[in-house]
């Protein structure tokens, strides 16, 4: 009777598989120490990552990062109080629009005018960290001319004097590029912490996905193979196509997977 004649390939990947399955148990100890090491460091930065400078636990990147982001945010405030400054220092732009408008001087101002503001609001509320936003300060600076366009007539003196204000204030709004910059810095800011936060919550899942994979491949072993064998002398030939094929992707990817979530202690 002649014997079933066998598949070259299916031999290699065999022999492969083996080969690669006699590296695995020979790195198992050494892996799982490196998981314990991660998980032990984990547990210690408030059950975030551990971290990839040397004795900053997640707490102080995260306060690092924060100070950063701050210290940027500050930049681009800066840039606001310069613009500021620059129309208050016009005598007559502060003379009519850096304080309340004074109802003994234009009768009938409140009545109309409903959302009051001006240029010295601005600026206290600037100096104290009111505004949320870089945006919140553009919309009352040019609140304070619309409100002007609102009262006062086209060709009146002070209309005249607030739209120029107006016209100096958007040209160096839009060279300094803030809205753009702020924008772009609230992206920036998201992005930051999202990942942060994500390195925060995911190494935990990752070093139970990790040793999960381990158990689970042990498990398959001790199953399949001999029952005085070594815990990774797997036989090969005693597993299903389809768990043949499994195996395969997994060796395929867990050198791969570990190093990227098990860095060097």
């Amino acid at each position: 009777m002649m014997a079933a004649a066998t598949n070259p390939d299916g031999q290699t990947r065999k022999r492969q598989l083996r080969e690669d399955l006699s590296l695995i148990r020979s790195q198992k100890a050494e892996v799982l120490r490196k998981i314990q090491a991660i998980a032990k460091k984990a547990r210690t930065s408030g059950g975030g990552p551990a971290t990839p400078h040397p004795g900053q636990s997640l707490e102080a990147r995260r306060a690092t990062l924060l100070d950063e982001q701050r210290r940027r945010g500050d930049a681009l405030w800066a840039q606001c109080a310069k613009i500021l400054a620059a129309l208050n220092g016009s005598g007559r732009t502060k003379q009519y629009f850096g304080q309340p408008v004074d109802a003994n001087y234009a009768p009938g101002y409140y009545a109309v005018i409903k959302n009051p503001m001006d240029l010295g609001t601005v600026k206290t509320k600037l100096d104290h960290r009111r505004y949320s936003s870089l945006l919140e300060f553009r919309d009352d600076v040019r609140l304070i001319f619309a409100n002007c366009r609102q009262f006062n007539p086209p060709g009146n003196f002070v209309r005249n004097i607030g739209d120029q204000a107006s016209e100096k204030f958007e040209k160096a709004w839009a060279t300094r590029g803030l809205e753009a910059a702020a924008e772009a810095e609230a992206r920036r800011c998201a992005l930051e912490s999202a990942a942060l936060e994500a390195e925060a919550s995911a190494l935990p899942d990752a070093l139970r996905a990790a040793s999960e994979e381990l158990a689970a491949l042990a498990r398959k072993a001790e199953g399949a193979g001999r029952e005085a064998a070594p815990e990774y002398e797997l036989d090969i030939d005693s597993l299903d196509r389809a768990t043949l094929w499994a195996l395969q992707s997994y060796v395929d990817a867990v050198a791969a997977e570990l190093a990227l979530k098990t860095p060097p202690l």
